[in-house]
């Protein structure tokens, strides 16, 4: 029987709040992908560092493929990063006022200009499938334990910085969400919710190759 933790499962919330309302917020303020992607890197590198948590839906997915987790918690935290960035974007809300871009994720460039709307999604998957397997990957390697019981004392900064390229890659594309939370909760408060599937299904098929490689390798 899988036992849950309070305080892990209010480090989600509590995580994933911080994570959205400073990457959504800066992204929502100031539009500029460099600005966004350090954002949601750095935040990504005092969280693990501090925390150890998984903030991410798609991170969650694929710790319960690896066995890190089982698939009740798996759940819980799913649910527990949702309401988290829903509460991050009910304070942007709040801060920006009611008529404010919250930092919703939209596709852009040649997706978002293409005639067939449902093809310009598709291809939005791709790219966040994509770039959530390359980040969830990087996260699996990098939190790895070796035979000594040891673990990479680098990993936070190995994974925020990861984010940050990431993000950088798909920004122009499709926002580089990488996290159906962080998508879900700004799209849910904004009301906004063109192309959202793309931001669910993407990372979580890249989150769940990312398991399977790993197991592989």
């Amino acid at each position: 029987m899988e036992k849950f933790s309070v305080k892990k499962i209010v480090g989600e919330v509590l995580g994933t709040l911080a994570l959205v309302l400073i990457g959504a917020g800066s992204a929502a303020l100031t539009g500029n992908l460099l600005v966004t992607a350090l954002a949601f890197g750095l935040t990504v590198v005092v969280l693990v560092a501090v925390g150890g948590g998984q903030y991410n839906p798609a991170v969650s997915f694929a710790a319960a493929i690896d066995k890190r987790i089982g698939w009740v918690e798996m759940l819980i935290n799913i649910v527990a990063q949702i309401v988290g960035a829903i509460l991050a974007a009910l304070l942007l809300w709040l801060f920006l006022g009611s008529n404010a871009n919250l930092g919703v994720n939209g596709l852009g460039g040649n997706l978002a200009a293409m005639e067939n709307a449902f093809l310009g999604g598709l291809l939005g998957v791709a790219v966040e499938t994509v770039i959530t397997f390359l980040f969830v990957l990087t996260i699996l390697r990098a939190t790895r334990v070796n035979e000594e019981g040891k673990g990479n004392v680098l990993a936070p900064v190995v994974i925020g910085l990861a984010l940050v390229v990431l993000i950088g890659l798909g920004f122009n594309l499709t926002g580089g969400s990488l996290n159906p939370a962080r998508s879900i909760g700004p799209a849910l408060i904004q009301g906004t919710f063109d192309n959202l599937w793309v931001y669910l299904v993407g990372p979580m098929l890249g989150g769940g190759l990312a398991a399977l490689v790993h197991k592989v390798l």
